[in-house]
């Protein structure tokens, strides 16, 4: 699994609530070949070349700035996006062919 599949996998699982930096490279240590530690620039990849919407909060605590990201998505897209997984591991779907499959008689111009 590549650490943008990971990244999104886990920001899923926890869709439109904040997930902590150290949450995502946990995850990413724990199903990848290696630990992401440039995990924002795996969220640029998931905005820039795969099309979603992830928010960035930092927040102090105690004096440490600590990162949080959550991608923003509705039932019905997060359903595609789970059959989409189910039925291939391997493929990393972007957002515009989520939204292909919701609205197949649209054209999708993203």
């Amino acid at each position: 699994m590549t650490h943008n599949s990971a990244i999104l996998i886990r920001l899923l699982k926890d869709a439109n609530d904040w997930v902590g930096l150290p949450d995502l490279m946990r995850h990413t240590k724990e199903h990848c070949k290696s630990e992401c530690y440039p995990v924002h620039s795996r969220i640029a990849d998931l905005r820039g070349k795969y099309g979603y919407t992830i928010y960035n909060d930092t927040k102090n605590i105690n004096g440490v700035n600590h990162s949080f990201y959550m991608i923003k998505v509705t039932d019905r897209e997060l359903r595609v996006l789970r059959k989409i997984y189910n039925s291939s591991s391997r493929f990393m779907p972007s957002y515009s062919q989520v939204l292909r499959q919701l609205m197949p008689e649209q054209k999708v111009l993203i």
